[in-house]
């Protein structure tokens, strides 16, 4: 014959000292933390890697679009990537709290490896829109000025 799920009254009480013991730990922990933010102001944020084709269309679609060039002076006299700013790391450094943080930031250098500390850095002071070039300079197919 057909046999029907039937509660015992003990496994009701088991149920529910176990849901009771889990909304006690929820409560616990969230009162334990001292925060009732949803948010936080020290949020962190990434930097994206773009390809050389994805960097051309992002700066052709954002004229105002900021790019620094993190390599050597003389580097960037031989050829840059048009509209680019030389900046040194130092220099980052030292100018990073007037720069708008609502702009969008390209790096490139040397390498990716380069370009990526100095994303690090201004992820970390809070830029949220930074990329670097993947690849660096190198695999740029495009003009240079």
């Amino acid at each position: 014959m057909l046999k029907i799920f039937v509660l015992k009254r003990r496994n009701v009480y088991i149920a529910l000292l176990v849901l009771l013991v889990l909304v006690g730990g929820l409560i616990f922990l969230m009162a334990r933390s001292g925060s009732n933010e949803t948010f936080s102001d020290t949020m962190k944020f990434t930097y994206k890697k773009i390809s050389p084709e994805q960097t051309k269309v992002l700066l052709d679609k954002n004229p105002n679009a900021i790019v620094f060039d993190i390599r050597e002076e003389d580097e960037y006299i031989q050829g840059h990537i048009p509209s680019a700013t030389h900046l040194s790391y130092k220099e980052l450094k030292v100018q990073m709290e007037y720069f708008n943080k609502d702009r969008i930031y390209v790096i490139y250098g040397p390498t990716a490896k380069k370009a990526a500390k100095v994303a690090d850095v201004m992820t970390s002071k809070g830029f949220p829109k930074v990329y670097i070039l993947n690849g660096g300079i190198d695999k740029w197919p495009y003009d240079l000025e």
